[in-house]
């Protein structure tokens, strides 16, 4: 089976080579994954976002500890404020 040439129209705009966006609004959560099993999700009430809604996210945390973040691949924003505002 001859594999030369695999891929090699796949650019930029093909959904599996890009990565989305993160963006949350004041009030919506981060949430943390731990990074071994018993590590312990982490989150916290977004409280400014940068542009567009992108981070660095300041957020207080459920200790009360205020950050400035910038959310890894562990990262994810939950969107409660708005689902429950609907």
């Amino acid at each position: 089976m001859d594999l030369r040439g695999i891929g090699a129209n796949l650019d930029e705009s093909d959904a599996y080579t890009r990565e989305e966006a993160m963006e949350a609004e004041v009030g919506d959560r981060l949430v943390v994954k731990g990074h071994y099993a018993h590590e312990p999700l982490r989150d916290g009430e977004i409280l400014e976002v940068g542009p567009e809604g992108n981070p660095p996210y300041l957020v207080r945390w459920e200790d009360g500890h205020v950050s400035l973040v910038f959310p890894g691949p562990d990262a994810y924003v939950d969107h409660l404020a708005r689902a429950t505002a609907r």
